[in-house]
């Protein structure tokens, strides 16, 4: 997913806005520096962007990541807005620099896993006509870019 860059056909209409706005345009690309250092998350990300939205995915890695923080010890906290911005993009690398990339990089992606399943039961819960749904969302959109 490409944190911080727009893509090539937002660029070319001249439109000016983050990466999740291109996440919800679906023409992302993966080549971003962001990308690289945790493909996996990236992954996630952009799975969770394009079926519940950018500024849900991005919400809940603000929030997995200030939940792993431990106190503030490792990076600040970050405030759930649903937006990508200097302390979000900086954020991940500062976890994954305390807990190492690879373990790092699969705990930040079961907790993101973790949101995103808990988001689909809410909306079960909420309204008992997505109840339809939720076995194919707990086996399609889970555990399926690890």
């Amino acid at each position: 997913m490409a944190i911080g860059a727009r893509c090539a056909a937002c660029r070319a209409r001249k439109r000016r806005q983050s990466t999740a706005d291109c996440i919800g345009c679906g023409r992302v690309t993966t080549r971003s520096r962001a990308a690289r250092r945790a493909p996996r998350i990236a992954a996630e990300l952009f799975d969770t962007g394009v079926n519940m939205g950018p500024a849900v995915a991005t919400t809940f890695l603000q929030r997995a990541l200030t939940a792993l923080n431990r106190n503030g010890k490792d990076y600040g906290d970050l405030t759930p807005d649903g937006r990508i911005g200097r302390v979000t993009l900086g954020a991940p690398d500062g976890f994954l620099a305390a807990r190492g990339k690879r373990g790092g990089e699969t705990v930040l992606l079961r907790a993101l896993e973790s949101l995103q399943g808990e988001r689909y039961l809410r909306l079960a819960e909420r309204r008992p006509a997505n109840e339809a749904f939720l076995y194919g969302w707990l086996t399609n959109r889970i555990g399926t870019t690890g």
